[in-house]
């Protein structure tokens, strides 16, 4: 049996900030917006005021998105409504991947074309496979949101960008005998990975 290593003067020299770290981190996670107007049933951010990340933290951000693989911009809050143009291109011109988790109802041909335009890492939180499940627990138009995700995922194969997509669906009473529409519903949108929670 290994005896067990004592990272406490590690952590202690990191909380006094005697340790410099000569690069920056390769991934970053931004909550970009804070809040969502929507509904959705599982959600305890819904309804609440949109607030976005202001201008000047990104500033100061920014010379480390050079060093970057992967910015997240999601957090408590929807990050289709963050300034999407910003953090594009930032990925386009420091090249890393822009990663988020969206329900997908903001989503337009205008921000599919925004997006395209660079490697994209996207969760599309969906949770039904029916149209009237997904109006009960989500609150929206399921076929909607469908068609505005094809739309994106067509434009990302097209861009030649590699993209990774997919659809997360939570498991409740409401949804758990619509597995295989939802399943049907991701390979309809071109999505290739789920993820069950």
């Amino acid at each position: 049996m290994r005896p067990e290593r004592d990272f406490s003067p590690y952590m202690e020299a990191v909380r006094s900030r005697a340790v410099e770290v000569p690069y920056n981190p390769p991934v970053v996670f931004l909550e970009t917006v804070r809040g969502c107007p929507h509904s959705c049933a599982m959600c305890h951010f819904r309804h609440t005021k949109v607030r976005r990340m202001g201008a000047s933290l990104l500033d100061r951000l920014e010379p480390c998105f050079q060093d970057l693989e992967v910015l997240a911009v999601h957090g408590q809050g929807e990050p289709l409504l963050g300034d999407l143009e910003y953090f594009v291109e930032q990925s386009v011109k420091s090249r890393f991947v822009l990663h988020m988790n969206t329900s997908g109802f903001l989503l337009t041909k205008r921000l599919s074309d925004l997006l395209s335009q660079t490697r994209l890492s996207i969760r599309f939180s969906v949770h039904a496979g029916a149209p009237e499940t997904y109006r009960r627990i989500m609150g929206h138009d399921l076929g909607k949101v469908k068609r505005n995700v094809s739309y994106l995922v067509d434009m990302a194969r097209e861009s030649g960008h590699a993209s990774d997509f997919w659809f997360s669906f939570l498991v409740m009473k409401e949804n758990v005998r619509e597995i295989e529409a939802f399943l049907h519903l991701a390979h309809d949108c071109g999505i290739k990975s789920v993820r069950f929670m």
